[in-house]
């Protein structure tokens, strides 16, 4: 569900700000069957739903400690931003 509700963003950020100023054409509204509005409706209903379900999967995550180490694993991250001396 959150691969088909970014999908549905992709085509919101595409239709609406890079190409027509948050409107579908008249003529891609006969093509792809659909209107702004309905567009807008479906966006919403899906967040509604996705967004419950990964309540969901968030609360059944296990509390991980911030200074937790796993010995033996072997993966380095790095950060190119400038944060201060004293950031954890």
């Amino acid at each position: 569900d959150w691969r088909a509700y970014s999908l549905l963003q992709l085509a919101l950020i595409w239709v609406f700000t890079l190409r027509n100023a948050n409107r579908v054409p008249s003529e891609a509204s006969r093509e792809w069957f659909t209107r702004s509005d309905h567009l807008i409706h479906e966006i919403r209903t899906l967040r509604r739903r996705v967004s419950k379900h990964r309540a969901r999967w968030v609360a059944q995550l296990p509390q991980v400690s911030p200074n937790f180490r796993q010995p033996g694993l072997r993966i380095g991250i790095v950060s190119v931003c400038a944060y201060p001396a004293d950031h954890p």
